[in-house]
């Protein structure tokens, strides 16, 4: 359950909470859950480097 939680909410956290937020749930001997959280940021920001890259390709190219 609080693993789900967390899913939900990394996408949202900066990395400054992010990093707290993997330190506690290190130091509370939760793996899975350390896991889960790094995976969800991660996903997260591969998701949007290509939102962005994709954005930028589809852009027109101005010709002379």
């Amino acid at each position: 359950m609080l693993v789900g939680l967390f899913k939900l909410c990394a996408p949202l956290l900066s990395s400054d909470l992010y990093s707290e937020l993997v330190s506690w749930s290190y130091a509370a001997g939760e793996p899975e859950m350390e896991n889960a959280v790094k995976d969800q940021y991660n996903a997260t920001i591969a998701s949007t480097i290509t939102r962005r890259l994709y954005t930028l390709f589809q852009q027109p190219v101005s010709g002379n």
